[in-house]
């Protein structure tokens, strides 16, 4: 008898560790969930973006989208660029900015799939900020990010139609979905080791921008765009005009892709090169590649100009 009932209270104990477990992790994505928006400045803005999405309305004809990541987040100034344009003659009463960190064309055209054309509601301009090759079908996957805060479960089948995802790639994306726990462990991870370890930031920029030179070192590539060029289609059939925007980096500075270039002039999509900005010096950056707040008045001055030759004023 004794023989028998010891399986069962080691099963019996393996199945409640396995309840503990599981609960402890419920419990732990429960408070998470609660208390994201505190985790970091990034995380916040995440979870706004349904918010800034549902200001556009169907019947605003000279509304404004700043789509893009940090770069684009320091770079422009949208307070400025609405009061130049309204002063040039148009009539800007929506100007948002979506730009979430580490973010490129994959996070982007979810963002565009699930807060704009499933919704059936667009703005009239979207000017998106991009620097390297963030524009490319060879851009980051950041599966966790993707699966977390950016795209759907079918948006998954998408991906996988530009690009193949390896499966572990497709499990971090599909656990990123489900639990915070598991979504938010890196940004934990740098909460704790910012405390701990003087100077993280800057170590991480530094090894972020070995990176980018370890693959600029590695040779030509050979970069494609399907991503973006299914974007500019659905955008356009919407209504919606697409400008894309160069933006100006201090350290690793980079060529515009002749490809990308030849895209964007067959589908008539403008391409403001702002990587030389006349006014923008060494002096104008936070660090390495964000500008200041004097150098994002330098960029949007410009931007605000250019776009008023290609944003038609609203009759009234």
């Amino acid at each position: 008898m004794d023989q028998i009932s010891q399986p069962l209270r080691q099963r019996r104990g393996e199945f409640l560790t396995v309840l503990a477990v599981l609960g402890a992790l419920l419990f732990s994505d429960v408070v998470l969930r609660t208390v994201e928006d505190r985790l970091s400045g990034n995380i916040e803005h995440i979870n706004e973006i349904d918010d800034l999405a549902a200001d556009y309305k169907a019947d605003d004809p000279e509304s404004i989208l700043f789509m893009g990541n940090s770069l684009t987040n320091n770079g422009v100034n949208a307070d400025i660029a609405r009061k130049l344009l309204n002063e040039s003659g148009h009539n800007v009463t929506t100007m948002n900015k979506i730009v979430p960190d580490a973010t490129t064309i994959w996070s982007w055209s979810c963002i565009a799939d699930n807060q704009f054309l499933d919704r059936d509601v667009y703005p009239a301009t979207i000017v998106l900020g991009f620097g390297w090759n963030q524009l490319s079908d060879q851009s980051r996957i950041l599966p966790t990010r993707l699966g977390a805060f950016f795209c759907s479960a079918d948006d998954l089948l998408n991906i996988r139609e530009h690009k193949t995802l390896t499966s572990a790639e497709i499990g971090e994306f599909l656990t990123a979905r489900t639990l915070r726990t598991y979504a938010h462990r890196e940004t934990v991870r740098n909460r704790v080791l910012s405390i701990l370890i003087p100077h993280y930031q800057q170590m991480t920029q530094e090894n972020n921008r070995r990176l980018r030179n370890a693959a600029d070192a590695a040779g030509s590539q050979v970069f494609s765009y399907t991503v973006l060029q299914d974007l500019i289609t659905d955008l356009s059939q919407n209504g919606t005009q697409l400008v894309v925007m160069a933006m100006p980096v201090r350290d690793l500075p980079y060529e515009i892709d002749d490809s990308l270039a030849r895209l964007l002039r067959d589908m008539q999509v403008p391409l403001l090169d702002y990587r030389h900005l006349s006014g923008i010096a060494e002096d104008s950056f936070l660090d390495d590649m964000h500008l200041d707040p004097d150098g994002a008045t330098v960029l949007t001055t410009r931007l605000a100009n250019d776009l008023v030759g290609l944003i038609p004023a609203a009759e009234r």
